[in-house]
């Protein structure tokens, strides 16, 4: 009897993003006798941009972004729509809009994904858990696959949670669809933050059972912290677009600049381009030489690079975080971090770290936070860069919290049988 992990993702291995997949997936094909790893958003122009190690497999399927798509999707999601929660007579025309495209969209992928998986040879002995990477609509699939094309192997699923899957806020119509539709149907909800977990707690204590932290986390790269304070390097991490706030690290830093020191700015990763191009056109303009645009870096290369730049602060200044992936990069390496409060950033970081600023802070308290952290005493600042890295060692590890959670999706399948 072989078990396998049916594992729903956005893009990966496709396109970027979603980091953690890539190392958590390390941890799950030496549990599971196969991993089959299945795309939802997968489009014909999209590239395969990541190797899936032994074990894992690509079910691959094709994802319709265009117009047509969405209204086809629309329509057909509207005979099976949840039931739009909290509506007034204002906004219910645009949830049960975007409640009948979220099904039909589910619905859709489902069905490729069902048709993909039929030359997969799966045994009637086999067991099978679904383990959805996002509380969207790769949870809903995996649901319709549990109830449909799966279901003669009764396989529980699962789901993890993140950002901007649980806060309505950060979504454009400040809604989200099929809430109580997926916390109903699914087995298990892992936020990846206590934050998340609260919310979901207090908006559906109902389900309050099912919800549980379950850490992200970065794996080891090097042994000792390698910051430098006197580089004055400032290092930022992110896709290029509007909620990372970036103009705002360009404004900082000159400023910082005007005032005598020779601060430099390095931004790692890329985005839209039309975007991307803008915001770097402008940083030059403000900064000249003292920006340097590196474009997208490759996940295994952060730490080698952080290793050789000397980084003296990390900043993160976005409007809205699940736990960034790069603030731990940033911490084990020992570099020191100036972040706002929004999401679970703030639980990747020490007790009482002094270097968080409001959601809403301007360039100046910016500017003023990393002046404080190149103005440090060189023993203070030592010691800052080492409490960075114990926290991470301590509770962001990803071969430690991958592990775990591999484990624990074992014998929650183990369970059943």
């Amino acid at each position: 009897m072989a078990k396998r992990l049916v594992l729903l993702t956005n893009y990966y291995p496709f396109f970027r993003g979603e980091e953690y997949v890539e190392r958590e997936l390390t941890h799950l094909v030496e549990r599971f006798d196969q991993v089959l790893v299945v795309p939802t958003m997968r489009s014909a122009s999209m590239s395969q941009t990541r190797v899936l190690p032994p074990g894992a497999v690509l079910v691959d399927t094709r994802y319709d972004s265009g117009m047509a798509a969405k209204a086809r999707q629309l329509r057909a999601g509207f005979p099976h729509r949840a039931k739009p929660i909290g509506s007034t007579p204002w906004n219910l025309p645009v949830r049960i809009a975007y409640e009948s495209y979220f099904e039909g969209r589910s619905r859709e992928v489902a069905a490729r994904v069902a048709s993909a998986l039929r030359d997969r040879d799966l045994s009637d002995q086999d067991s099978i858990l679904i383990y959805s990477y996002w509380l969207y609509v790769t949870a809903r699939v995996g649901m319709l696959l549990a109830e449909g094309p799966l279901a003669t192997w009764r396989p529980r699923v699962v789901s993890r949670a993140h950002g901007y899957d649980i806060n309505a806020a950060a979504s454009p119509v400040n809604y989200l669809p099929a809430r109580s539709r997926l916390l109903t149907g699914l087995d298990a909800v892992f936020p990846v933050a206590e934050y998340s977990a609260r919310r979901l707690r207090a908006e559906y204590p109902e389900h309050a059972p099912k919800v549980g932290v379950r850490r992200l986390g970065v794996v080891p790269a090097g042994t000792s912290p390698v910051s430098d304070r006197t580089s004055r390097v400032i290092v930022t991490c992110s896709t290029i677009r509007p909620l990372k706030r970036l103009e705002l690290v360009a404004e900082a830093v000159a400023r910082l600049r005007s005032d005598g020191l020779d601060v430099r700015w390095v931004h790692l990763g890329w985005g839209a381009e039309k975007y991307a191009s803008t915001l770097v056109e402008s940083s030059r303009r403000l900064l000249g030489d003292a920006v340097q645009f590196r474009g997208h870096i490759d996940n295994g290369e952060i730490g080698e690079w952080y290793r050789a730049a000397g980084a003296s602060a990390f900043v993160n200044v976005s409007t809205s975080e699940g736990v960034p992936v790069s603030v731990m990069e940033a911490m084990r390496a020992g570099v020191p971090v100036v972040v706002t409060d929004v999401g679970g950033t703030t639980e990747l970081l020490p007790q009482g770290w002094p270097y968080v600023l409001d959601a809403g802070c301007a360039a100046a308290d910016l500017a003023e936070a990393i002046r404080d952290v190149l103005e440090l005493p060189d023993d203070e600042y030592r010691r800052l860069g080492t409490s960075m890295r114990r926290e991470w060692a301590e509770n962001w590890n990803g071969d430690v919290v991958f592990g775990d959670f591999a484990d624990e999706l074992i014998e929650l399948m183990d369970a059943d049988g």
